[in-house]
């Protein structure tokens, strides 16, 4: 076999042009990523290390103490309603997965301590290998529980999105997105429960999102929304995906009078509603514990 010949970037200028190209992609150009989604190419932003990566959401709330979470203050409006279809989506990244047989909350709302225990939650519950999401979906009537879902693979230190929906008062799902080996985002139904009587949860705790009591989630926050949406049960994948290409803003596919709460940023609603939103930290919460 020849041995291959050395090249001169002096009289080969296109593999020169090659090398500064090579060297602007991988040390700190500006690029915008480019993902597939149901077989279309789009882009999803701009000055991230990987898609939706670990720097993704500049503004995102960190978790990092035990019993730390963001709080949003209890409203009627930030429940399911009976003759409403009701979606929760919101953006977490994970330090690390949950231990195979333990449980970590993303997202809840509901007062354990109460007779009817009733409310709902997004947790998820580790596995040999992956997770699965479960929801917490019970109302005062005591008619509910915990629901299981597919299992999933999340990839720690990477940004995923998350979905509940409940529409047509008796279907109920989790959308969860993943990465696969190409490096390719896209939308997973993780499963779904055809109710045989309507539940409609109902509590007056506030609405949470990190885990309160276990302290077990640790990670990021991004941006979080609740809507009343008319339309959620046509084609209610192709329309979540949406949130995909466009993280920071609210699909045109959710009209005004649907959006109950949106927080892009982590520190303020931006839905018409306004609710109050804090970052509780565990020395806070010590604080109200006392007194």
């Amino acid at each position: 076999m020849k041995p291959h010949k050395s090249l001169s970037l002096k009289t080969h200028s296109g593999y020169s042009v090659l090398l500064i190209v090579l060297f602007l992609l991988f040390f700190g150009a500006t690029v915008a990523l480019i993902v597939k989604i149901g077989g279309e190419h789009i882009s999803i932003g701009e000055d991230a290390s990987l898609p939706i990566g670990a720097d993704y959401f500049r503004q995102a709330v960190d978790i990092r103490g035990r019993g730390a979470y963001l709080k949003v203050a209890h409203s009627q409006d930030i429940q399911p309603k009976a003759g409403k279809a009701f979606l929760i989506v919101a953006w977490f990244k994970m330090d690390s997965l949950p231990k195979e047989g333990e449980r970590v909350f993303l997202l809840s709302k509901y007062d354990g301590s109460s007779p009817s225990k009733s409310g709902y939650a997004l947790a998820l519950k580790g596995k040999y290998q992956g997770v699965n999401p479960e929801v917490y979906w019970r109302d005062e009537k005591s008619l509910g529980g915990w629901y299981v879902f597919s299992e999933v693979s999340i990839v720690p230190n990477v940004w995923f999105l998350t979905a509940i929906a409940f529409y047509e008062e008796r279907y109920l799902a989790v959308y969860i997105s993943t990465i696969n080996a190409s490096g390719e985002i896209h939308l997973d139904l993780a499963g779904g429960y055809e109710l045989s009587q309507p539940v409609y949860p109902s509590s007056s705790a506030q609405l949470k999102f990190g885990s309160v009591k276990t302290g077990h989630f640790k990670g990021n926050i991004g941006p979080v929304g609740v809507f009343y949406p008319h339309s959620l049960g046509n084609a209610t994948k192709t329309k979540l995906e949406s949130f995909l290409k466009d993280p920071f803003n609210i699909p045109s596919w959710i009209k005004g009078d649907e959006v109950i709460l949106w927080v892009p940023d982590g520190s303020s609603d931006k839905g018409p509603f306004e609710f109050p939103i804090k970052i509780m930290e565990p020395k806070r919460i010590k604080n109200l514990v006392k007194g």
